[in-house]
């Protein structure tokens, strides 16, 4: 297995020569979204939930549409309150000690 580390090590050292790392690295993460499309989906979700954009850059990073984006988000955050059913309920509980 060092071998192969060995080998790949290599390989990024000859690029390194050609490429910046911060351009190495984006071609890689293009290449990744090609492979596997589904990763652009939770990254734009995730910047999205954290605020960090909106929710027409979240579509256009995910290649939906901002109501076909909506209406996964919609679907995406339904399961994830329901799976934490507890943290909910003291949410409610706060809210009403409030009023």
């Amino acid at each position: 297995m060092s071998l192969k580390v060995s080998a790949f090590q290599k390989e990024i050292n000859v690029l390194l020569k050609k490429y910046s790392e911060e351009d190495l690295l984006k071609e890689a993460i293009r290449a990744l979204f090609v492979v596997n499309p589904q990763l652009k989906i939770e990254v734009a979700l995730e910047l999205y939930k954290e605020g960090e954009i909106s929710l027409e850059k979240a579509a256009e990073i995910a290649g939906m549409g901002v109501v076909e984006f909506r209406e996964f988000v919609s679907k995406k955050i339904k399961r994830e309150v329901g799976s934490n059913e507890a943290e909910l309920k003291k949410r409610i509980e706060k809210l009403k000690s409030m009023i």
